[in-house]
């Protein structure tokens, strides 16, 4: 599946106008923002606010095919555009949603809820590649 999602230019996310659908963020958006794909947009509430913040793609109104063409369009002379909105995904992918920020978060609202922070806390230094606790606490 890589290697089909690699191959585009401008992936679209489309999900139809309902309400139901403003909560919910399509996994897809994670993929193409990690391979560094700006995304074109066609889904409202939560998952366009992740693409409008990151500047990583176009948002559309869900549903509109003419406005979904004209976007696609405008795109095809902007291959610099492209580069630099999948970049901006992919910087956000590291720093925000992948599993070592996420499982910090998780950690952090555990020691939170208990009151106390263990001694063995997670190595601050570690940004995306590790996961694990620190073995250097006393």
């Amino acid at each position: 599946m890589p290697g089909y999602l690699a191959a585009f230019d401008l992936p679209v996310i489309h999900l139809r106008l309902d309400p139901v659908f403003r909560t919910v963020i399509p996994s897809k958006l994670f993929e193409f923002m990690a391979m560094s794909k700006s995304v074109l947009m066609a889904v409202e509430g939560e998952a366009a606010g992740i693409v409008e913040q990151a500047g990583c793609g176009i948002c559309i109104a869900s549903g509109d095919a003419s406005e979904m063409a004209n976007a696609i369009m405008a795109q095809t002379d902007r291959r610099h555009e492209l580069r630099r909105m999948g970049a901006a995904g992919r910087r956000v992918v590291e720093t925000s949603y992948s599993r070592p920020v996420k499982a910090r978060l998780v950690l952090e609202s555990l020691e939170a809820a208990r009151g106390t922070r263990p001694a063995a806390a997670w190595d601050k230094s570690v940004k995306t590649a590790d996961a694990t606790p620190s073995r250097n606490a006393a």
